[in-house]
């Protein structure tokens, strides 16, 4: 049976759906209202240098939606972390669910560090960078930075720093002690 060293569950902030929301809605509704009150009381299609504003419009509308669904979608995330005696596991949730699991033997070194998700990653979720490598992350600026034995390199977003660091150096230890006896 497996012993697990390490369980951390993480809710992304609600705080960027309540921010940018109501931003996108008032956006959303100056567009509509001044497209209907240009058509309604001329009787003309509101024009902008040459392409009609209503295309204009259309354009903004679909770009808000798309934008509130990933705002809510990645609102709805959460993450889960576990360290036990075999390696990490972590599992990200949202419409789908993606995990990662590393082994112990895989893992050539690791460090807390800071890091910014939008500079570093685009973003919060599962996000691949070619220079960084793949991150799950679901808020906050702190994670475990991990280098495999194979060159790839990792990043698991956390809220409890000290309490992953002390599970990776009982893993480690482990790993280091299974190697000596």
């Amino acid at each position: 049976m497996k012993k697990t060293i390490f369980y951390e569950k993480q809710y992304s902030s609600r705080t960027r759906l309540l921010l940018i929301l109501p931003i996108l809605i008032i956006v959303l509704i100056a567009f509509s209202s001044i497209w209907l009150i240009r058509v309604n009381y001329t009787g003309k299609p509101f024009v902008l240098s040459s392409l009609p504003a209503y295309n204009l419009i259309v354009i903004a509308v679909l770009i808000l939606i798309i934008s509130t669904i990933t705002i809510i979608h990645n609102s709805f995330a959460h993450l889960i972390i576990k360290i036990d005696e075999k390696g990490i596991t972590a599992t990200y949730f949202s419409i789908g669910q993606k995990q990662l699991k590393i082994g112990v033997k895989e893992i050539l070194s690791y460090k807390i560090r800071k890091y910014s998700p939008y500079r570093e990653y685009w973003g919060y979720g599962v996000r691949e960078n070619r220079m960084r490598g793949k991150a799950y992350i679901v808020k906050g600026n702190e994670g475990l930075h991990i280098q495999l034995k194979n060159g790839k390199r990792l990043l698991i977003g956390t809220q409890k720093k000290q309490a992953i660091e002390c599970a990776m150096k009982k893993l480690m230890g482990r790993e280091n002690s299974n190697k000596n006896g």
